[in-house]
């Protein structure tokens, strides 16, 4: 008796360890995706390409087709609380304006990915409705973009998520897939239109291209060349970071004063007027609708932007000034113009065509005062 009732039970527990096997997947057939090692532990997904737009730089190119009612510019980089993102709104002299504008990627290389996706964080204010959101706020992918946006063939990609349209919260995009375009190489946009009666806020931050192949940097930009011409007592080393103002009227044969941006007392993120230094002074200013000279304390710099000026009246007449940048590629423009009179010395950042890019700004953390002799 004890013997049938062992061999029942033995054949009850094999058919139940059959049964409970039937709908397990084998163990690397998971339908989600499996890890692939490194990056995303759940897609097996690395990062290609990101940008998060802080110390409001970018390597996004921003390309106006309509501004109407007095619009000089839709997309701009901007920062809130030391975040820096991407921004674009047509609300101009309290009215809104028609308006079509697109913020271009550079160049993105999914040569050798087979998987790859995009996503970003999103917020919009003064828009609603959604269904409008989704009209006027949406994304692009194009393998043929050559610098003009209205030539280029783009197909638009669908954006998971939007945000409610009524503050300034970031939402997660969700994940938006580019595998159809492995083994190319694309640019993404994002294209903000607006008409008379309606135009939302659109800001963008955490940009990022993730997928199972080599990574990419930033490339280069032409605001920057690397090998630049240089004005007449204007010097910009791209290579060491350094922008050398030398008056060829005089020589010297002191050592330089040297003067520390971060250890002058100024406010994180606030306008700079004027410096005091050793009895010299730089005095800081702006073209009309030109950002305004500012401290950061995360760089640790002065920011010099495009068409700013700086006057500087010396104690005494300058031999040379060499500014010690925070990046090699943060040393202005060979449009800027400088000018020595006498103990006073003029420099502008003069830079005249329509950019978002952060490479013609001036950013310097120490300065080197020469006198003459």
């Amino acid at each position: 008796m004890k013997k049938i009732l062992y061999t029942m039970l033995v054949a009850l527990a094999t058919t139940l360890s059959f049964t409970s096997c039937e709908d397990v997947p084998a163990p690397y057939d998971i339908p989600t995706g499996g890890n692939t090692g490194g990056g995303d532990t759940e897609t097996g997904l690395k990062e290609i390409y990101s940008e998060n737009f802080d110390n409001e730089t970018t390597a996004f190119t921003f390309k106006d087709v309509t501004l109407t009612g007095g619009l000089t510019r839709v997309w701009k980089v901007a920062s809130y609380n030391n975040n820096g993102y991407l921004n674009a709104s047509a609300f101009f002299s309290n009215a809104s304006h028609a308006s079509e504008s697109w913020a271009v990627s550079p160049a993105i290389l999914l040569g050798d990915s087979k998987k790859a996706t995009l996503s970003f964080k999103h917020a919009i204010n003064k828009l609603a409705d959604v269904s409008t959101m989704k009209d006027m706020m949406t994304a692009w992918v194009s393998t043929n973009y050559a610098g003009d946006v209205k030539t280029a063939e783009w197909q638009q990609l669908v954006i998971p998520k939007y945000p409610e349209g009524v503050s300034w919260t970031f939402v997660e995009s969700g994940d938006i897939d580019l595998t159809a375009y492995c083994g190319k190489t694309v640019y993404i946009a994002f294209k903000y239109t607006s008409t008379d009666d309606n135009s939302g806020g659109w800001e963008i931050d955490n940009f990022t291209i993730k997928g199972d192949g080599t990574a990419m940097s930033i490339p280069s930009t032409p605001d920057t060349p690397s090998t630049p011409e240089l004005a007449a007592g204007l010097n910009l080393d791209t290579t060491n970071g350094l922008v050398t103002f030398v008056n060829p009227d005089v020589t010297s044969d002191e050592k330089p004063v040297t003067f520390v941006v971060e250890e002058l007392g100024l406010e994180d993120a606030k306008d700079v007027a004027e410096l005091d230094l050793d009895g010299t002074k730089l005095i800081f200013g702006a073209d009309k609708d030109a950002k305004m000279t500012k401290y950061y304390a995360s760089k640790k710099s002065i920011r010099v932007y495009k068409n700013n000026t700086m006057h500087i009246a010396g104690k005494s007449k300058i031999a040379k000034v060499v500014f010690t940048c925070d990046s090699k590629s943060t040393v202005g423009n060979t449009t800027a113009t400088l000018s020595f009179d006498g103990n006073n010395i003029d420099y502008k950042n003069v830079f005249d065509e329509a950019s978002g890019k952060a490479n013609v700004q001036f950013q310097f953390t120490k300065i080197a005062i020469t006198y003459a002799k």
